[in-house]
């Protein structure tokens, strides 16, 4: 199946159940924003559309990003599920600015992340015996996500310093230290406290950081998600 939808300048493709070829549909449709479930023929295609800046893979059979190579214009990119076991971004590490890599059993290496200046929001969900990034090449993050993942300590997160939103639900930190996330001075959501670290440090973080909203959930932001936000904004009007 495909949808364009000329109004969001957006293109999906659902290419599990039936074959598509990539070549053909990025000819018929022009998009900014593309998602793919599944496999189409030719992913290669992809480096040809240089007006790509937004890009969801779910389910793709790539091993790692060469189809990806020409999207220079890239400021958003989402990659869950599949068989990805390796992550080089240098085609886009000047531009982007969401990254989120989700439930890859075989990605267990981050450690080549390239500096990317502009980038403010980072999924990493469900990567399990992960090498870590190197934070401090991220200096303008401001939302992370680290929903079910394993990290020695949370130390890192002093190279953060603009950090607003923390997700750390279902994490495992192996020296059972919080204080890194007190230090965070621009913090103003954090969800997963009483799950990772108990409801004493979770009465205790709310009592030193009473600027924090702590596990009441992580707000979406909208601006990120214009179809959600225009049929919010339509409920509204209705009332």
């Amino acid at each position: 199946m495909v949808n364009h939808i000329p109004k969001y300048n957006s293109l999906v493709i659902l290419a599990e159940q039936e074959a598509h070829d990539l070549r053909i549909e990025l000819e018929r449709f022009s998009c900014a924003r593309l998602s793919i479930t599944g496999t189409p023929d030719h992913m290669e295609a992809l480096s040809d559309h240089l007006e790509i800046e937004d890009l969801s893979l779910s389910r793709c059979r790539i091993r790692d990003l060469t189809a990806l190579r020409g999207l220079s214009r890239l400021r958003r990119l989402r990659v869950a599920f599949g068989p990805l076991a390796s992550v080089d971004l240098g085609f886009c590490a000047g531009g982007l600015e969401f990254l989120a890599l989700a439930r890859l059993r075989q990605l267990k290496d981050l450690s080549n992340l390239p500096p990317m200046p502009k980038l403010a929001h980072l999924v990493l969900n469900h990567l399990h015996s992960l090498v870590p990034p190197d934070f401090c090449l991220f200096p303008n993050l401001r939302r992370l996500s680290i929903w079910k993942t394993e990290w020695p300590s949370l130390s890192w997160l002093s190279y953060l310093p603009g950090l607003e939103t923390l997700h750390v639900s279902q994490c495992e930190i192996r020296d059972n230290d919080w204080k890194p996330i007190l230090g965070l001075e621009k913090l103003r959501e954090v969800h997963g406290m009483q799950n990772v670290f108990g409801s004493a440090v979770r009465k205790e973080f709310r009592r030193l950081r009473p600027d924090v909203r702590v596990d009441q959930g992580i707000r979406v932001d909208l601006d990120e998600h214009p179809q959600a936000k225009e049929f919010l904004e339509e409920l509204k009007r209705g009332k």
